[in-house]
């Protein structure tokens, strides 16, 4: 059953969303891609913020008269990666993945869980950086196991990653054989047969 229970604000214009839910402890986490402001985040880079609620804590009026989620029920953390990312993902272990388009790399990142004061802003840095899509910026997808990041690249290209080490999975697929007729001028078959 799907239920709307109130709101919440993010840091800035939201870029992407991707949430998480832990079966053992009952909580859905929700990570928060945005552009920031000035004040609330970094000048050139990208908020993270991640919105935590135990499924225990939804039995009574969870919201204000406004519909606003109250403070005591969700829980926040606020990070800043130093670079633009244009996608996010929330994985397994505090951990999270970015499309950095400055670098055109794939990031992991590492959110610490022992942040105290829920206006703190803790700065982020990459635990590990892949290569990501040669064209621009991409899309990131966790599998639903946890053990595949799948980006998907404006130019079209898909790449699957293992989250744990980052590397990419070799696709056991058989080469496309492509068959290129050219005719001369006398009318002789030029065919050629070319792998993909």
């Amino acid at each position: 059953m799907f239920e709307v229970i109130g709101y919440t604000e993010a840091a800035g214009s939201v870029v992407d969303l991707s949430s998480l839910y832990n079966k053992d402890s009952k909580q859905v986490n929700v990570l928060v891609l945005s552009a920031g402001n000035k004040e609330n985040c970094v000048k050139e880079g990208s908020c993270l913020e991640i919105f935590m609620l135990q499924a225990q804590l939804l039995k009574g009026g969870c919201a204000d008269r406004r519909g606003c989620i109250r403070d005591e029920i969700l829980q926040k953390r606020h990070y800043a990666a130093a670079q633009p990312l244009s996608s996010a993902v929330l994985g397994p272990n505090n951990r999270a993945f970015g499309y950095c388009i400055r670098t055109r790399t794939i990031q992991k990142f590492l959110l610490d869980e022992g942040i105290s004061d829920t206006e703190d802003i803790v700065q982020v840095t990459p635990e590990r950086e892949t290569e990501g899509h040669a064209l621009g910026s991409a899309s990131l997808l966790l599998s639903p196991h946890q053990l595949w990041l799948v980006s998907l690249g404006k130019d079209g290209s898909l790449c699957v990653f293992e989250t744990s080490c980052m590397r990419v999975l070799e696709l056991d697929a058989a080469a496309i054989q492509h068959v290129y007729i050219n005719i001369d001028e006398a009318g002789f078959n030029l065919a050629k047969r070319k792998g993909r």
